[in-house]
């Protein structure tokens, strides 16, 4: 009987424990990586950013600005966290990639792509996101200029922008780039 009473006190003291255990809701899980979302929009068969969104899209939101001042076209990029964990907050350099932009065009993976000219863009070299904050955004400034030009006309101006060496956490490397494609003739009717 003493054996008994001894084994139901131990199941009851080892349920106690376990009922007092984090739920799954509140256990930090998943990795933790730094990626740009915009590179995800094509649900991972390529990193590709059209610049404006297809019209099916385009009704919800636009993925750019444009600054009418200063004849600029201002593209919404962006970093992100994943993972559950706290967060700390961290930084990230931006990077203009050329190469992958070219061996796109080259292969014939840009429909009438070209370059985007070096002197008709910049982006920031450094997006830092606060402690607190899992994401920041940040700006590929394109002049209006630019895409006002015959030379242009019906063509797909490409410019690849990563990110690189974060200071906290590591990248998803699938994801640390986006292939930003400027489709000239969709976007012109939107310039001033």
């Amino acid at each position: 009987m003493k054996i008994n009473i001894l084994f139901i006190a131990i199941v009851l003291i080892a349920a106690v424990f376990t009922g007092c255990q984090k739920s799954d809701s509140d256990v930090d899980y998943g990795y933790t990586y730094i990626y740009m979302p915009q590179s995800t929009l094509s649900s991972g068969s390529d990193n590709n950013f059209t610049v404006p969104l297809p019209s099916s899209i385009l009704s919800i939101t636009r993925n750019y600005q444009i600054d009418s001042v200063n004849h600029k076209l201002n593209i919404c990029l962006g970093v992100t966290r994943s993972g559950k964990q706290p967060s700390d907050g961290y930084a990230v350099n931006v990077v203009v990639d050329k190469d992958t932009t070219n061996a796109l065009i080259t292969a014939g993976k840009i429909s009438n792509g070209m370059l985007l000219p070096d002197a008709s863009y910049a982006v920031p070299s450094v997006v830092t996101v606060p402690a607190g904050k899992t994401f920041g955004t940040f700006y590929l400034t394109v002049d209006v200029t630019t895409l006002k030009l015959d030379a242009y006309t019906g063509k797909n101006l490409a410019i690849t922008v990563r990110i690189a060496s974060p200071t906290n956490y590591s990248l998803n490397t699938k994801y640390s780039k986006t292939v930003v494609i400027i489709a000239v003739n969709a976007i012109r009717p939107y310039l001033k």
